[in-house]
């Protein structure tokens, strides 16, 4: 019984394994083959969650091993761009809060607003970070 590149291989039969963006634990039970035609029951889990067993009898069940599964580097490199597009939408989001608490505002609403919330240095480098973020995203959406 071995793992190669995601295929799991028991005697004759392959089987093709999930790709996950986490390492698992693959289980192999021989089961009967009125409970699954194969003849095998693969049961994969993710560390941390609970095993997955076989639903036949007990008796009828036996365990043939374990194995590790690593996680799948499309998976991973999927789990990062999906947590990247979630990190862009949210400066995104920023962005506009930030330009919808200026956009409404007259000359003297916006001065004021900065005396009275721009009052330090990190406030002041807070705000010119948003403002540069804002210019940014306007340039851009100009450029397209």
């Amino acid at each position: 019984m071995q793992i190669d590149n995601h295929i799991l291989t028991i005697g004759n039969h392959t089987e093709e394994l999930p790709r996950l963006s986490r390492p698992a634990t693959v289980t192999v039970w021989r089961v009967p083959v009125e409970y699954v035609a194969t003849g095998y029951f693969v049961a994969t889990n993710r560390f941390g969650e609970p095993e997955t067993i076989p639903a036949c009898a007990a008796e009828d069940a036996v365990l043939l091993g374990r194995l590790d599964l690593p996680a799948h580097p499309e998976a991973v490199l999927t789990t990062i761009a999906t947590a990247e597009n979630r990190r862009t939408a949210i400066i995104t989001a920023q962005e506009e809060l930030a330009l919808g608490t200026i956009s409404g505002m007259s000359y003297a609403q916006l001065d004021f607003y900065i005396d009275a919330n721009v009052t330090d240095l990190a406030k002041a480098r807070a705000f010119l970070k948003k403002l540069s973020r804002v210019v940014k995203a306007l340039v851009d959406n100009r450029q397209e």
